[in-house]
């Protein structure tokens, strides 16, 4: 006993069936507990004629390594509050994995669609106590503090030909004799 380490101290001879000195390997594994994200975002419709609707924005990640897990889909929509969300990412080993989130342009009339690209951060480290940790970064500065995607919705302008014709029984109708008001 070693009272100033407070542990147990112990020596052993191993010997092989014939008593020679026998190799000892000691094979250890370190497997630490994978750890996961979640990146997700909001999305804001701009417009005095439509309303967010779920469903009807599309937003897209991409792995900017080849390295870097994925998610299930890849391609998700939006609720109708305006959120999304793509699945869990699940990282196994340690080091730094880049996304990349855009807004899928569907070419809609009317929507001007956010042309901004998010680049997302995991900073995945093992402390050491069996366990993976993630950090997400590359949000949380002043200009972009969160994924948020921003649209405007204007109709286009339609052109509309009218014609009308009245027609007068009994006697002849006069020039300018009749106006006609097209109301709102």
């Amino acid at each position: 006993e070693n009272k100033t380490t407070a542990q147990l101290e112990t020596s052993l001879k191993i010997t092989d069936s014939q008593g020679k000195d026998a190799e000892i390997v000691f094979n250890n594994k370190y497997d630490p507990k994978s750890t996961s994200v979640i990146i997700f975002g909001s999305k804001v419709l701009n417009s005095e004629h439509k309303t967010l609707e779920a469903n009807k924005f599309s937003f897209k990640l991409e792995a900017l390594s080849p390295t870097c897990p994925l998610p299930k889909e890849t391609v998700v929509k939006n609720v109708d509050a305006g959120t999304f969300r793509f699945d869990t990412i699940e990282f196994t080993k340690i080091g730094e994995y880049k996304y990349r989130i855009t807004e899928v342009d569907l070419g809609e009339n009317g929507y001007t669609y956010d042309k901004r690209e998010f680049i997302v951060t995991v900073v995945v480290t093992d402390e050491g106590k069996g366990e993976l940790k993630a950090e997400v970064t590359g949000l949380g500065t002043t200009q972009y503090p969160t994924i948020k995607f921003i649209n405007e919705y204007v109709p286009t302008a339609l052109k509309v030909d009218l014609f009308a014709e009245k027609v007068l029984n009994g006697r002849e109708l006069k020039e300018g004799e009749l106006v006609f008001e097209l109301k709102d």
